[in-house]
């Protein structure tokens, strides 16, 4: 499901390319294929307007934390995930 047109980000983000997945009180989502050096794409966590208040996680790299139980429910690259997982359209239990 893809972000509601009203809800914008609340941080620049210079990358074309990127998918917004929206915004919690303090962080922007994204996810991008275009420049990710894994073919899943990486999931991005905005911060800050500068070009360095962000995060990235490839999405193979969470898949595979989640599978040996690494990351736990309260890692924001989950909700970052869970929203990634809501924008193609899956429905997964994690």
């Amino acid at each position: 499901m893809p972000v509601a047109e009203k809800q914008k980000p609340l941080y620049q983000h210079d990358c074309e390319d990127c998918i917004y997945l929206g915004s919690d009180e303090i962080r922007d989502y994204y996810f991008c294929l275009e420049h990710s050096s894994f073919d899943s794409g990486t999931l991005i966590i905005r911060l800050g307007n500068y070009p360095s208040d962000y995060f990235s996680m490839p999405v193979k790299v969470l898949i595979d934390a989640l599978k040996t139980n690494f990351i736990d429910e309260e890692n924001v690259f989950l909700n970052c995930y869970k929203r990634y997982l809501e924008y193609i359209g899956k429905s997964k239990t994690l």
